[in-house]
């Protein structure tokens, strides 16, 4: 049906799987951080989605803005012989499953009104 299958919903379903893949490589990494000579699983997935994550760039029009903050200390001292900074693996788990969690309630919201507007009920 043509209702399941839009852009938004495209986009909603093409987000969630991933999320899913970058939270199975951030826990492979994180699971491996001790295992020396493991090479860390690249988790920046932004190319399965480039004309999405391009169209919805955040730019600023004023230099006050705030920019996005880098933190990089070394706060495992294992970094050096594994290659992973366990820190910062678990940062990124918590934004991606944060991300995740968003993207669930989003397409929760547009079933939701699917079947609302099914049954006729509005809000």
């Amino acid at each position: 049906m043509k209702i399941f299958n839009t852009s938004y919903s495209d986009f909603l379903k093409r987000s969630l799987d991933m999320h899913t893949s970058q939270n199975q490589a951030i826990s492979e990494n994180i699971e491996n951080a001790n295992t020396v000579d493991y090479a860390r699983m690249d988790t920046d997935f932004s190319e399965l989605l480039p004309d999405t994550y391009q169209k919805n760039k955040i730019t600023t029009t004023s230099e006050k803005h705030i920019n996005t903050l880098h933190f990089s200390d070394k706060w495992n001292d294992k970094t050096e012989e594994t290659g992973i900074d366990l820190t910062k693996e678990m940062s990124e788990l918590a934004i991606n499953q944060i991300n995740h969690d968003f993207n669930v309630r989003a397409i929760r919201r547009m079933y939701d009104g699917i079947r609302a507007a099914i049954k006729g009920h509005s809000k």
